[in-house]
C-alpha cells in the first residue's frame, strides 16, 4: 500500500514538472483575451481651457488580445492595464478619432507583450464650445421643527448665493435650478452643515449629467432655528400720593407677546418687564405707551411692539400747598446748609375727606445733604406729612431745593 502512494506521488511530481517545462520551455508564447478595461482621457483641463467640452464618448471601455510569455501574462489583468486617450491635440469642435496608448505594470519587460488585436482601434470624442450662466441657489426644505421652534428661513447664510454652471448649449438648455436640501426633521438648534448642490431640470428632477460642472459642488448652509415662547408682560408699581391698590386702577394692551430665541435662553425667561412705573410723578388719570425691549437674543414674533398703560385714579382730588417748614439731615461735621427758597409749592393727593385733613402746618420738606459738597447745589427733596389723624395723602411729583453747604468757620 505504501508503495503505491510513493508511486502516486512521484508520478504527480513528474507531472507538474513536465507541465512547468512545457509552458516555460517548449511554449514559452501564449495569447488572453483581456475586456472591459477601462479608458482613461487626458488633458480634459487642457481642453476647458481652450473653451471646448467632450459631450459624447464612443467607449469608455476596450478589449485587447495580447501575447508573450505564459509568466508574464498571469501579471495582468483588466484593471492594471492603462488605456489613455489623450485630448490635447484637439483645437475645434466635431468629432475626432482618438488613438489611445496601452502600457503594462512595471514588473512586465518593454516589448515583453504584443497587442494582436484591439476593439475598437479609436475613441471617437464629440467636443462642442463649453458655455456658462449662472444660477441662484434654491434651499429646499424637508421634513419639520418641532412644534414650539421655527426656522428663521430670513436670516439663512449661504456661503454662496449663486452657482456657475458650464458645459455644451445643449446640455447647459437643460438645466434650470440648482438647489441645496435642508432635513429639518427633529431639528431644535441652529443648522450649520455643508449640503451638496443639485442641479435642477424644468420638471425639477435632478440632472446628473457628467458633462455639465459646477464651479462649486456644495454649499455650506447656516439656518437659525429659534424656539417658540409666549411669555407675559409685567412691569413694577410704586404707589404713592395718594394712590393704592383700593383707588387705582390700571389695565394694559396686552398681556403677553410671542418671543423667539435659543431654547437656552428662553428657558430661563417667563415674562418681558416694561420697567417701574412710579404713580406719585402723575397728577391725573394717563395713558402710558411703552416700548417693549426684549433682551439680548430674544426676538418678538408678534405684532404688538410697545404697550399702553390706562392709568385711572378713582375718586382722588389734588390740592398744592406752600410750605415753609424745611428740614436738613445728615450735614457732615463742619458745615452748615442755608436753604436759598422760602417757600415750595407742594402738591397734594387723596380723597376730599383726606386732604382736608391736611395744611401747609402739617408737612415739612426733608433734604439729605450726606453727599453734598461745600457749595451751592440743587438738592432732592422728601415731602413728608404728619398729621394727628390716619390719611391716606400724599406729595406727587418730584421736589428740589437750591442749598448753599458753607463751611463753619
Amino acid at each position: 500500500m505504501k508503495s503505491k502512494i510513493l508511486t502516486f506521488c512521484l508520478c504527480l511530481l513528474l507531472a507538474i514538472g513536465i507541465w512547468i517545462y512545457v509552458i516555460t520551455v517548449v511554449s514559452p508564447e501564449s495569447q488572453d483575451t483581456f475586456q472591459n478595461i477601462p479608458v482613461q482621457m487626458q488633458n480634459i483641463a487642457l481642453l476647458e481651457e481652450r473653451g471646448f467640452v467632450i459631450t459624447d464618448i464612443s467607449n469608455t471601455n476596450i478589449s485587447l488580445t495580447l501575447s508573450g510569455k505564459r509568466t508574464d501574462l498571469i501579471q495582468i489583468n483588466s484593471s492594471n492595464i492603462r488605456v489613455i486617450a489623450d485630448v490635447s491635440n484637439i483645437n475645434e469642435p466635431g468629432v475626432h478619432e482618438i488613438y489611445y496608448t496601452v502600457s503594462f505594470p512595471g514588473s512586465i519587460a518593454s516589448g515583453a507583450i504584443e497587442t494582436q488585436s484591439r476593439s475598437p482601434d479609436t475613441i471617437r470624442v464629440t467636443v462642442e464650445k463649453k458655455v456658462s450662466k449662472r444660477l441662484d441657489v434654491m434651499v429646499e426644505y424637508t421634513g419639520a421643527v418641532p412644534s414650539g421652534f421655527m426656522t428663521d428661513e430670513a436670516s439663512i447664510q449661504l456661503s454662496t448665493k449663486t452657482v456657475m454652471v458650464s458645459g455644451s448649449q445643449a446640455a447647459l438648455d437643460k438645466v434650470t435650478g440648482a438647489k441645496v436640501s435642508v432635513d429639518l426633521t427633529n431639528r431644535t438648534e441652529s443648522i450649520s452643515e455643508t449640503c451638496p448642490v443639485m442641479l435642477l431640470g424644468a420638471d425639477g428632477s435632478e440632472i446628473t449629467d457628467e458633462s455639465v460642472v459646477a464651479d462649486v459642488s456644495n454649499v455650506h448652509v447656516l439656518l437659525p432655528i429659534r424656539m417658540l415662547k409666549q411669555v407675559g408682560i409685567t412691569y413694577d408699581l410704586i404707589y404713592g400720593g395718594g394712590a393704592n391698590t383700593l383707588n387705582t386702577t390700571i389695565t394694559s394692551s396686552a398681556d403677553s407677546i410671542l418671543v423667539a430665541g435659543h431654547k437656552n435662553v428662553l428657558e430661563d425667561i417667563s415674562d418681558i418687564k416694561l420697567g417701574t412705573i412710579d404713580l406719585t410723578q402723575h397728577k391725573e388719570s394717563v395713558e402710558l405707551t411703552i416700548p417693549i425691549t426684549l433682551p439680548e437674543g430674544v426676538r418678538n414674533e408678534s405684532d404688538i411692539h410697545e404697550v399702553t398703560l390706562t392709568i385711572t385714579f378713582n375718586g382722588l382730588e389734588t390740592k398744592t400747598l406752600s410750605v415753609s417748614n424745611f428740614k436738613a439731615v445728615n450735614v457732615p461735621e463742619g458745615m452748615r446748609a442755608v436753604f436759598m427758597e422760602s417757600r415750595l409749592h407742594v402738591t397734594i393727593r387723596g380723597t376730599k375727606e383726606d386732604l382736608a385733613l391736611i395744611s401747609a402746618s402739617n408737612i415739612y420738606v426733608e433734604v439729605d445733604f450726606s453727599a453734598t459738597r461745600e457749595g451751592i447745589s440743587r438738592m432732592p427733596a422728601k415731602i413728608i406729612i404728619v398729621t394727628n389723624q390716619i390719611t391716606r395723602a400724599g406729595a406727587i411729583g418730584s421736589y428740589t431745593l437750591m442749598a448753599d453747604m458753607q463751611r463753619i468757620g
